[in-house]
């Protein structure tokens, strides 16, 4: 049980930390939602409670990239920058180089309106990189000491230069293979995906930081020979955020709002006929023996319920009812 704390306690402080700089930034409809979303989106319940790393990862990450909020709408304003570089150093420390590969390919867009110099002038700025140094630097340098050379083939060389190249990880996956992992990670949020708009989103530069952040993760991890699951998770507090901002906004998508609340019922349902399935395929498996008739009927009725919501234009009370 200890070994979930660090995740279970990363997770609820970015929750903390996330409502609030999307409150500032884009009112407090869009941050209750997206914060609502991503609480209760499969991948972020199922690794915030989970031994490993990459809810920290995530969290840490996650900070950083928010942190840069008014420096993405305005250069001049570089107060987050030293918060930017010092949670982008424990990313570091909890996962490795992820953090920086990914947090570079998110700013694509940013070094094409304002030029790669420029932004890479602000980055690297002592202000970013001072704090950067002090988090991450000491542990690099003590584990360099005291191993020399295996450090360097077996960290940096084989768990980051390997793993996106060579099959001697074991972990290799088709490149598909995130596009069923982020559907079944944002579960039951998944049909909000269509929802989202470019006209929406394009109007606010932080809008379009925050989808080179959710697709370029994705992307990255997506071209690596070695998968697991838990990498694309950075992207959904950037997917979440998007939601959040869509749904604060006319039209309500009420179908898909309506499917939501769906496919929240049907995990029942499948946690009955899952085990069957797997061991004697799914013909054998459906019906279930013990079907579960009242949560299927509460389930309708709560996605009737979320549709007519929906349709009158309330979505914020719609999340809450999926929620």
């Amino acid at each position: 049980e200890a070994t979930r704390l660090a995740s279970a306690l990363a997770a609820v402080l970015f929750l903390l930390y996330y409502h609030r700089r999307l409150s500032q930034a884009f009112g407090s409809m869009a941050a209750d939602t997206a914060t609502a979303v991503l609480a209760t989106a499969g991948g972020w319940a199922a690794f915030a409670q989970a031994g490993v790393f990459d809810a920290v990862l995530t969290a840490a990450f996650g900070t950083a990239m928010l942190a840069l909020f008014e420096w993405i709408e305005d250069p001049a304003h570089k107060r987050g920058l030293p918060l930017f570089g010092a949670m982008l150093g424990v990313a570091v420390l909890a996962k490795g180089l992820v953090g920086p590969a990914v947090a570079a390919l998110s700013m694509i867009g940013v070094c094409r309106e304002r030029g790669l110099a420029s932004t890479a002038k602000d980055l690297f700025h002592p202000r970013a990189t001072g704090p950067f140094l002090l988090v991450a630097g000491p542990w690099y340098l003590l584990c360099y000491l005291r191993n020399g050379q295996v450090f360097l083939e077996e960290f940096l060389w084989r768990h980051h230069v390997q793993r996106l190249f060579s099959a001697e990880i074991q972990h290799v996956q088709p490149w598909w293979f995130y596009l069923p992992v982020l559907i079944g990670a944002l579960l039951p949020w998944t049909p909000l995906l269509g929802a989202l708009r470019q006209r929406d989103l394009g109007r606010d530069p932080r809008a379009r930081f925050l989808v080179a952040w959710g697709v370029m993760t994705v992307l990255f991890f997506s071209l690596s020979t070695n998968k697991l699951p838990g990498y694309i998770l950075p992207a959904l507090p950037a997917i979440a955020a998007l939601i959040g901002i869509r749904l604060a906004r006319p039209p309500v998508p009420r179908f898909a709002l309506a499917f939501s609340a769906l496919l929240l019922g049907a995990l029942p349902l499948a946690a009955e006929l899952l085990p069957a399935a797997l061991a004697d395929g799914i013909r054998d498996a459906w019906p279930p023996s013990d079907f579960p008739v009242p949560v299927v009927f509460g389930v309708l009725t709560v996605a009737a319920f979320t549709a007519y919501l929906a349709w009158r234009g309330h979505a914020g009370w719609a999340v809450a009812l999926v929620t």
